[in-house]
């Protein structure tokens, strides 16, 4: 289902060339990449993994979707303009982790405790991104912008199931589930449906 999200949102874009495809495709890449490094989907093809390249992979992910998903939202709803300031300063605290992210391209900085740091450091971006989004949403729907509503109830589902299953989990607040896989698996499933029907309206 998300190969299929991924692939005709890039094929809309081609012939469409409308910026909304565009993020909706780079977003499903990267929550895609993220969510199989999280649920082991990646040890399926690296048995030894003496670099820590998983690690990698799994910041690609979370970095990409976190960087996107503010500018997809924004395309269905204008949540930028009115919040000019937090936006600026939000994004200026992203491209640290892109400079996080260019540190671990060097395997000596991977194997480093330096990585674990690092790892938390995403993790919390991520929470807070994630948490920034809900409230900029709660403000559109205040102001009745243009899909608010829908797009609160779409995302809010998703959060928790991000924050219970991955993001706390990470950070040993909570215990790892059996059901990560099944959880994240359906509330994707979900998400693609609910957001493509938004788009397509």
């Amino acid at each position: 289902m998300l190969l299929f999200a991924i692939f005709i949102s890039l094929v809309i874009y081609i012939s469409v060339k409308l910026k909304l495809f565009l993020y909706y495709f780079f977003l499903n890449v990267g929550f895609g990449i993220f969510i199989a490094s999280q649920i082991g989907d990646y040890f399926l093809f690296f048995n030894i993994d003496s670099t820590d390249i998983t690690s990698l992979i799994d910041f690609t992910g979370a970095i990409l979707g976190i960087l996107i998903f503010p500018l997809f939202l924004n395309a269905l709803t204008p949540i930028k303009k009115r919040n000019e300031i937090l936006w600026k300063w939000m994004y200026r605290i992203l491209y640290v982790a892109i400079i996080i992210y260019i540190f671990n391209l060097f395997p000596s900085i991977r194997e480093s405790i330096a990585m674990y740091y690092f790892h938390f450091y995403i993790m919390i971006l991520s929470g807070l991104v994630l948490s920034v989004q809900l409230i900029l949403l709660i403000k559109s729907i205040i102001y009745k912008d243009k899909n608010a509503i829908p797009l609160f109830i779409i995302y809010s589902i998703y959060i928790i199931t991000m924050f219970v299953e991955i993001i706390f989990a990470n950070m040993g607040i909570f215990a790892d589930s059996p059901y990560v896989h099944t959880s994240v698996l359906l509330v994707s499933i979900f998400e693609i449906f609910a957001f493509m029907g938004l788009i397509a309206h």
